[in-house]
């Protein structure tokens, strides 16, 4: 859009201009501005492009820890749930155990 503009002003200058004025000198300094604009836009999309495969490596770092986090999550919560299960079946069978002994208690009694 700029490069448009700069365009669009430097034909109207020649345009309007007559020819025994020597305006050529006020085209020149526009041209190495242009010039200069173009080299330093050039480094910016490189200093960009750098900047965003830094984010995206950062970004895929972050996703690799919160995939482990995520993994170790489930790994604790299967434990807690394995755990409670063995608890519950040695309730279970501490129970089964009282009764057979008070059944077993009564027969002999």
């Amino acid at each position: 859009m700029k490069c448009a503009a700069v365009f669009l002003v430097l034909s109207m200058v020649v345009l309007m201009a007559e020819p025994g004025e020597g305006w050529l000198h006020f085209i020149k300094p526009a041209l190495w501005g242009i010039s200069a604009v173009s080299r330093h836009h050039g480094e910016e999309q490189a200093d960009l492009k750098q900047l965003e495969q830094q984010l995206e490596q950062q970004l895929e770092q972050l996703d690799q820890e919160l995939a482990a986090q995520l993994v170790q999550q489930l790994a604790e919560e299967q434990d807690m749930k394995l755990d409670q299960k063995l608890d519950q079946q040695k309730l279970d069978q501490q129970k089964q155990d009282q009764r057979n002994y008070k059944t077993a208690r009564r027969h002999f009694e």
